[in-house]
């Protein structure tokens, strides 16, 4: 691969990697414990639990929208097609359109210029690769009762839960906006221990089942097989 298609690689797979650990697809995984120190600000005394909000993330049929990723002097802007275990993003780097598909055990890297699909399997990948979206629910990456919820927004037109927690496994930090009708996130920032931000916005987000064949790759594509590839990769500290 050249180093044009090595940075679209790179680029979908940290993209992709922001949506499956933000936005679960499913499971019934056990809620992460929410701190029972006071809200910073507290504006009512009978809202909806912050966990009864997450909730919904996993009922959602199928959702589309713009995400934009923004980390030091990069921002990456995608279209995203999700619906239970399945992600489709479409994307243009330096010029060169891509999409990306990914089933929860492998993903494809399309490049509709060539007709050609780089294949990536995901199977046995742990700690290399992005985990499988149904067996994700972002409270995972929660440390126990870290979470705080600061207090209550609109943001972009929507009513927002907006909280705070520590993300396991690092000193990192992750303040969200949780839109309260469907649990998704519309908002990340990211701080890593370095000081480092990664500000993830989802934009113009529509709710809603999508056609089986949104995540089928085209007709008659070439499909490459680097799995060997992939297995070669060192393991994430």
């Amino acid at each position: 691969m050249n180093l044009t298609t090595v940075r679209r690689v790179l680029i979908s797979a940290l993209i992709l990697a922001v949506i499956v650990s933000l936005i679960g697809c499913g499971g019934d995984k056990k809620d992460a414990p929410v701190s029972t120190n006071t809200p910073a600000k507290s504006t009512a005394t009978q809202e909806e639990p912050i966990q009864s909000i997450f909730a919904k993330a996993k009922q959602t049929p199928g959702m589309t929208y713009d995400s934009v990723v923004t980390m030091k002097e990069m921002t990456l802007n995608s279209r995203v097609w999700a619906e239970r275990g399945k992600v489709k993003m479409e994307q243009t780097v330096q010029g060169r359109k891509s999409v990306m598909y990914f089933d929860g055990e492998d993903m494809y890297q399309y490049d509709p210029a060539s007709n050609l699909a780089m294949k990536f399997s995901m199977k046995g990948m742990e700690g290399k690769g992005p985990r499988k979206p149904d067996a994700v629910d972002y409270t995972e990456h929660m440390v126990p009762d870290s979470m705080k919820v600061i207090e209550n927004v609109v943001y972009d037109g929507v009513k927002c839960r907006v909280i705070s927690y520590t993300m396991k496994g690092s000193d990192g930090t992750v303040k969200m906006w949780v839109r309260e009708d469907y649990g998704l996130p519309m908002r990340t920032e990211m701080t890593t221990k370095d000081g480092e931000k990664i500000v993830t916005e989802n934009k113009n987000m529509k709710i809603g089942a999508l056609p089986p064949e949104t995540f089928n790759l085209p007709a008659g594509v070439q499909i490459k097989d680097m799995s060997e590839m992939m297995k070669r990769l060192p393991q994430k500290p």
